[in-house]
């Protein structure tokens, strides 16, 4: 028995022959199992490459989107949010530079700090001596809060 040529499979499939050519093939179709099978191959075929299936498509763009992710060179590029974020704080540190120097505000923390020093070293020898006079510091401390948190 002679079988049905692939093309000819192919056009019977999406209907591209003539009547006569078309009920030809369909008879022998109808006797011969190796082209029907064949047939029923390429109408398979046929129809995914028409209409592939959902899962088939989500599969294979997961799979390209993994390898594009594994293949790509990184780069780092600062948002435009923080950049605008780094200008506005360099410019908040150059304002405060400024004011430091134009209003001599190094030497207004240096002298508050020496300041707190002494008291804290002030406080630190009234401690000791209340100690060593009367054994203990209980009831011997006050604190003056009008005059800064000086301790008498």
């Amino acid at each position: 028995m002679i079988h049905l040529r692939e093309e000819e499979m192919t056009d019977y499939v999406n209907n591209l022959l003539n009547t006569e050519h078309s009920m030809k093939v369909k008879q022998h179709l109808s006797v011969c199992e190796p082209c029907q099978k064949q047939t029923l191959l390429i109408q398979e075929l046929l129809m995914e490459w028409q209409q592939p299936s959902v899962s088939s498509s989500i599969d294979l763009t997961d799979q390209v989107m993994k390898k594009i992710a594994e293949s790509a060179p990184t780069v780092s590029r600062t948002p435009r949010a923080s950049k605008w974020k780094n200008v506005v704080n360099f410019g908040l540190a150059a304002t405060a530079a400024i004011l430091f120097s134009v209003f001599n505000a190094s030497d207004i923390v240096q002298e508050k700090s020496e300041k707190a020093i002494h008291s804290v070293a002030t406080g630190m020898e009234e401690v000791e001596t209340t100690i060593k006079e009367n054994g203990s510091l209980l009831g011997s401390i006050t604190i003056n809060w009008n005059n800064g948190g000086d301790i008498k």
